[in-house]
């Protein structure tokens, strides 16, 4: 199994996220391609 940790803290940090807000296959999508930049 692979992980990214840095990823993964990134999504569980944002406010969104702990929000509740937006968080669907897009949201998580748009922000795994942030990361790529």
């Amino acid at each position: 199994i692979k992980t990214n940790i840095e990823l993964h803290l990134k999504i569980i940090t944002d406010e969104s996220f702990i929000k509740g807000k937006n968080i669907n296959v897009h949201y998580l999508e748009k922000k795994i391609n942030m990361y790529k930049m």
